[in-house]
């Protein structure tokens, strides 16, 4: 079974995307199933992991909604408030695991302050997610990488995948700290990692493969066939490249020694594995 670990649907009428304006382009408008269908089918994806892409509950079971209308979507990734107090917070929880679809959750880590994984209410929230076995899609740029780390340390026994390779400059600015902090997170069993949003990770949206190569094969060296997963991160890959072009990239990216059964677990065995899809 193919799966793309990482896709997100949006209404500009639901209003709590506080990111999305008319500024960001190609990307202001409605993005739902019926748009991504064709990509799907093309090539050969059956099941989706729908991503949140707004910090509200609200958003979470909209995506529940859709899924339940749409059978390629396999699992939903959430939101949480992970500063709300601990009672609050088990309620939710607990509310959503009783969803089928409900497969994770993913605070918007890049858009908070350094700090924010080491305070103490925030931690005793990852510590709860972590005992129920409920995953986390960490949202990590290179700066986040050891304030991720130190999380880890208190957490260590925590399920999370990082999204978008922690998304490293291009331009090779601190890359070895980039590859450093991969490496540390990687020494965790539980971490896992999608070579996913490479492409608008380029400056100004202008990527070429010789650029995300050397990132790209990064992550496959630290992680590997079993614990890495394909993501497309449509549509917010339109910025720089449309779906054809993020698949081929990165069947560009896989080491020839991959045999099939390493091929098919990066191209959908290890997401379904993660996020428990049947």
């Amino acid at each position: 079974m193919r799966v793309d670990s990482h896709q997100h649907y949006w209404s500009i009428a639901r209003t709590d995307y506080g990111w999305l304006t008319p500024d960001t382009g190609i990307l202001y408008r409605d993005y739902l199933p019926e748009h991504l269908h064709g990509h799907l089918r093309k090539h050969g994806f059956e099941r989706t992991v729908l991503v949140q892409a707004a910090p509200s509950v609200e958003e979470t079971y909209y995506m529940l909604r859709l899924g339940e209308q749409d059978p390629t979507i396999a699992a939903v990734v959430g939101w949480l408030d992970f500063e709300s107090d601990s009672a609050d917070f088990g309620l939710k929880l607990e509310e959503l695991r009783r969803h089928t679809l409900f497969a994770g959750v993913r605070p918007m880590i890049q858009d908070l302050p350094a700090d924010w994984m080491q305070r103490e209410q925030v931690v005793a929230n990852f510590r709860m997610v972590a005992e129920t076995g409920v995953p986390v899609d960490f949202q990590l740029q290179p700066w986040l990488l050891d304030s991720c780390n130190k999380l880890m340390e208190q957490v260590p026994h925590l399920r999370a995948v990082i999204d978008h390779i922690a998304k490293p400059r291009m331009d090779g600015t601190g890359k070895s700290e980039w590859v450093r902090g991969l490496e540390r997170l990687a020494s965790y069993p539980g971490i896992m990692c999608k070579l996913s949003g490479m492409v608008e990770g380029s400056e100004k949206e202008v990527w070429s493969k010789s650029q995300v190569a050397p990132f790209a094969y990064e992550a496959i060296r630290i992680f590997g066939p079993n614990r890495l997963m394909f993501g497309s991160d449509w549509p917010v890959c339109l910025l720089a490249a449309d779906y054809d072009d993020v698949v081929e990239l990165a069947e560009s990216m896989l080491p020839q020694n991959w045999n099939d059964q390493e091929k098919a677990a990066f191209w959908g065995g290890n997401a379904a594995a993660f996020y428990q899809i049947e």
